[in-house]
């Protein structure tokens, strides 16, 4: 390997690194067995040189590094995912009328929800005008009330007894992506919330006052929310629909 094919790895590996994150101890230990590994090598003419090296330290350590870009909220502003390419993938996924939406200063989360490996896509959505249509476009409309009897269930838009509140457009991703002309599934969720914001695959549940039943143990990432009524609550993919489970009760 010569030293320009060092550097040219360890600048790509920086722009990659914009949105990845390491534990801290990980890269030390890397950099520290690339620091011996000079050492003992550091006489050999062919080795790379010192600016080399330290390219090749931060190289391997970033290499440990697991990327979270697709565990990452989409807020106004940021250039993850561009505000055309989520439009394009709504309109052809769910209708033109479906309109989309920001809660907090957030639009979208990007996140394996079911866990099969591919990055999937939530955006937030105003579809009141867009519920006679959906059906057409072959999104499943789901009832995920941590609270109601229909939890989990496919409910028709159009009977549904909530009103003037937002859904959130769930596509699953393909290997060819969430974009993709034909992705792997198209669910709405819909509720009356303030803010909602993504949970990792691990992350522990925190539940307060009110909560009730098991806690489930979410298989991807799951989206959290926090509901008009003060409640909070979880939508998760229990390995064949969405459903709801409440952290807290509200009023």
């Amino acid at each position: 390997m010569d030293g320009a094919r060092c550097e040219a790895d360890s600048a790509e590996r920086r722009v990659n690194c914009k949105t990845t994150t390491a534990p801290a101890k990980n890269v030390i230990a890397q950099v520290n067995r690339w620091k011996l590994f000079y050492i003992f090598t550091k006489n050999d003419n062919s080795f790379c040189s010192m600016k080399t090296f330290l390219s090749l330290s931060l190289c391997a350590a970033l290499s440990l590094s697991p990327t979270h870009a697709q565990e990452q909220g989409g807020r106004a502003g940021r250039h993850d995912v561009s505000p055309d390419e989520i439009q394009t993938a709504i309109r052809n996924g769910f209708g033109s009328r479906v309109k989309i939406e920001s809660a907090d200063g957030r639009s979208y989360l990007l996140g394996d929800f079911n866990v099969d490996g591919f990055s999937d896509i939530a955006v937030l959505g105003n579809i009141e005008e867009a519920k006679s249509d959906l059906k057409h476009h072959g999104v499943k409309y789901v009832d995920a009330d941590p609270w109601s009897r229909r939890n989990g269930s496919q409910i028709d838009p159009l009977t549904d007894d909530i009103q003037n509140c937002v859904g959130i457009a769930i596509i699953h991703g393909t290997a060819a992506g969430w974009a993709a002309p034909e992705p792997a599934d198209k669910f709405i969720i819909y509720n009356c919330f303030s803010s909602f914001r993504l949970i990792r695959k691990g992350q522990p549940l925190q539940r307060g006052g009110g909560s009730t039943g098991a806690t489930p143990r979410t298989k991807g990432a799951s989206i959290f929310l926090d509901l008009e009524s003060g409640a909070t609550a979880v939508v998760y993919w229990n390995g064949k629909t969405y459903r709801g489970f409440g952290l807290r009760r509200g009023d």
